[in-house]
């Protein structure tokens, strides 16, 4: 059924696809779909899979051969930007849902922890203290959410926009002397 959910909001936007054309998509009744979840529930399970599997696909040892710490920054984050650029509309959608309360996400928190760990041992690979890597590591991890729900918000569809944006903040954030 969240097969069918995520082919649907796809396909047709999350605002046009109705529970009971998710119901009908998976030869099941309206209230089978509403056992799992309302419609809000299934876009959060569907991003939440997505997100999952993006992170489980992630190449953790994988670092810029140049060694630039903010293309290895970049390298952590990139997947997920991709993973939101496929769809605007959802990723709207989620952020919406995220941000009402009403639906929670473990895996959006969990991996919140696990994105902000990897940039971390980048940057002490890089040199940084320890400290220091996980301090700088988390202001980047909120300035790539904030791009993430500007870049949604505004309606572009060019998934460089928060990368080209992010890549910025980053160099300005990894720029700033150790205090």
């Amino acid at each position: 059924m969240l097969d069918t959910a995520e082919r649907l909001f796809r396909e047709q936007g999350y605002a046009a696809t109705t529970v009971r054309e998710i119901a009908e998509a998976a030869s099941v009744s309206v209230g089978t779909v509403m056992s799992v979840a309302d419609k809000r529930g299934l876009l959060v399970a569907t991003m939440d899979r997505g997100l999952a599997s993006t992170d489980e696909s992630d190449d953790a040892g994988r670092d810029d051969p140049d060694g630039d710490p903010v293309a290895r920054v970049l390298a952590v984050l990139r997947p997920f930007v991709d993973l939101f650029a496929d769809n605007p509309d959802v990723a709207r959608e989620y952020g919406a849902v995220l941000f009402s309360g009403v639906h929670d996400s473990r895996v959006f928190e969990q991996l919140a922890v696990r994105l902000i760990e990897r940039m971390a041992a980048r940057l002490e690979r890089q040199g940084y203290s320890p400290e220091r890597a996980r301090s700088v590591s988390r202001v980047i991890h909120r300035a790539y959410l904030g791009e993430l729900f500007v870049w949604a918000g505004s309606g572009a569809l060019d998934p460089g926009d928060p990368l080209r944006e992010l890549e910025q903040t980053v160099r300005v954030i990894l720029a700033q002397p150790e205090r």
